[in-house]
């Protein structure tokens, strides 16, 4: 409706006046209001806005992008938009496994063990095989043995997320036998992290995940989110 989008417009050109409450809003209703519509909109006459880093209409048109990512799939939302605009678009939300690299120090612990996991060994068979072998063998610190469960976990269950869900039940003991300590938690969330790096929804939803299943406390992500690695992500 053309007076809709004029009251679109409006408000754009007045984001810098928003109440943050307001502004948050304004960009959920629009990426929903987008996604009635197939996407559509004229992009061109905003496109300006990418020689503006630090202005709200930068992000706002960034992030209504990324949340139309998660209403739709990327590459629809990257065809609907203009190349202008392409360095608005978020990262390809992608896994990043730590033990891609076959040279790594880890990569055959890792390898082992993720095959141990598709073939649904149980935790307390794998608690007993990483303790009596992989660990002392590589003498893994206590930050990089949750580092290898961890990521390995994760990437077992990847594909959706009723895949994680299953795998959080079938290695809850594993879980709770190397993640304990409220340290320990905020290593695993550190990890989280760094393998969903790419979407902040991913890791809100596997944080949540793992706090449902009485991994992690409350007290360890409140930690977590104050901690100076991570106070860096807050300009966004």
């Amino acid at each position: 409706p053309r007076k809709l989008k004029e009251a679109i417009k409006l408000v754009f050109d007045r984001l810098e006046e928003l109440d943050i409450e307001c502004y948050e809003i304004f960009t959920d209703w629009f990426s929903h209001y987008l996604s009635n519509f197939d996407f559509k909109w004229n992009w061109i006459e905003w496109r300006d806005v990418v020689n503006k880093p630090e202005s709200r209409q930068y992000f706002f048109i960034s992030e209504t992008l990324e949340k139309a990512v998660r209403l739709s799939y990327y590459e629809r939302i990257h065809r609907s938009i203009p190349e202008d605009i392409y360095t608005l678009m978020p990262v390809k939300q992608e896994p990043n496994f730590a033990y891609t690299n076959e040279s790594g120090e880890y990569y055959g612990p890792a390898k082992l063990l993720n095959l141990r996991m598709k073939n649904k060994d149980s935790g307390e068979e794998l608690i007993k095989w990483l303790n009596d072998d992989v660990f002392p063998k590589f003498q893994f610190s206590t930050d990089d043995q949750i580092e290898l469960i961890v990521n390995c976990l994760l990437q077992n269950g990847s594909k959706s997320f009723s895949h994680l869900l299953n795998i959080l039940d079938r290695y809850f003991v594993l879980l709770r036998h190397f993640i304990s300590t409220p340290q320990q938690q905020v290593q695993c969330i550190h990890v989280i992290h760094s393998y969903w790096k790419t979407s902040s929804q991913f890791i809100v939803i596997t944080i949540n995940k793992f706090l449902s299943h009485r991994v992690l406390e409350a007290a360890s992500i409140a930690q977590w989110i104050f901690s100076e690695s991570i106070i860096p992500l807050g300009k966004r």
